[in-house]
């Protein structure tokens, strides 16, 4: 009785690669990645001058002056500071910012640029500076600073602590969900060998998956909160004191108060 092994056994097992077989899954996995990138919970700070608070302070009370303001100068003298503070600032972090930024300010230049061969007006290209730098602002405070110590800041404005809780837990809830369905999209990736010719069925599989995944944590959460007698008050370690890099930064938006103020004066 003869004991070899077939031949079709020792050959080599090379999974043909089909063109375009996995655009949609590679597309939609690349778009997790990079999402997840910029939503790091764990992250420490990347920029350990200035308090994460003071920073969130100074990028509300700019983008109000901003919008508030009808003079065009003064957007531009914003937009020069905020540009020369960039310039002092990690490449990544000037990246990060950069996209954000100039993706919303373009986003709104074609939105708002028909409008010019309507009326002939030039508010578009205020409008536009005026996102790039409420996003540019918003962007900074969110990529050199943790999520906790954001959090943390709004508690000590007295924000209700419901308000707080409620943000921070849809935080982490996004980045647990985000990466559960980025596990499950490599894993489909690397099982789909062949054309797949039903990516809506794979999708809407990864999306009902996703569904009863978020309502078991929302079932384990809201048991640990019962065994551990939460009662919904956020307790917040003790504000640190103000050094120099925010005393700096608060008198800079003493200033630009000031000369918003002296804009809107009467000629």
């Amino acid at each position: 009785m003869s004991t070899s092994l077939p031949e079709w056994i020792k050959e080599e097992t090379r999974p043909v690669t089909v063109k375009g077989q996995d655009g949609f899954l590679t597309h939609s996995l690349l778009e997790f990645c990079r999402l997840f990138r910029k939503i790091d919970l764990n992250k420490q700070s990347s920029d350990t001058k200035a308090h994460a608070g003071i920073k969130l302070l100074a990028a509300f009370v700019l983008i109000l002056l901003i919008a508030l303001s009808p003079a065009f100068y003064f957007t531009l003298t914003v937009a020069a500071a905020f540009l020369l503070f960039l310039s002092f600032q990690r490449i990544e972090i000037l990246k990060d910012v950069i996209e954000s930024a100039a993706g919303a300010a373009f986003l709104s230049f074609m939105i708002m640029f028909p409008a010019y061969f309507l009326s002939g007006s030039m508010a578009f290209i205020t409008i536009t500076v005026k996102v790039f730098l409420s996003v540019g602002m918003l962007s900074y405070v969110s990529v050199s600073s943790p999520w906790n110590q954001l959090t943390a800041s709004l508690n000590r404005i007295h924000l209700p602590s419901i308000v707080v809780f409620i943000l921070d837990l849809t935080l982490r809830y996004i980045e647990l969900l985000g990466r559960k369905a980025e596990e499950m999209l490599t894993a489909l990736q690397l099982r789909n060998l062949s054309r797949s010719r039903d990516h809506q069925k794979s999708f809407s599989g990864i999306l009902g998956t996703l569904f009863l995944k978020a309502a078991d944590y929302g079932h384990q959460t809201s048991d640990a909160m019962e065994c551990r007698l939460y009662d919904g008050t956020i307790h917040s370690s003790k504000p640190e004191k103000l050094n120099r890099y925010d005393v700096f930064l608060l008198a800079i938006l003493i200033l630009y108060v000031f000369l918003f103020f002296y804009s809107e004066r009467p000629l």
